[in-house]
């Protein structure tokens, strides 16, 4: 077990993420100070399109999988 391991996947589902949030995620991602992310799930949250294309452009310019 690695304890000092880079976070690579996060999983936020059913917890109620709006679009703030997930606006918010999408600005660290984009930052780079989420660089070692490779996947983030943000299944069934309270995010709409407009959260959910911001959450999808960076990752998609940052090569991560994301499932909202």
């Amino acid at each position: 077990m690695c304890l000092m391991c880079p976070l690579q996947m996060l999983t936020l589902n059913e917890n109620q993420v709006g679009d703030a949030g997930v606006r918010a995620l999408a600005n660290a991602c984009a930052s780079g100070s989420l660089a070692s992310i490779t996947n983030i799930y943000l299944d069934l949250n309270d995010a709409t399109q407009v959260g959910e294309k911001a959450m999808r452009d960076v990752a998609k310019a940052r090569d991560i999988r994301v499932y909202v």
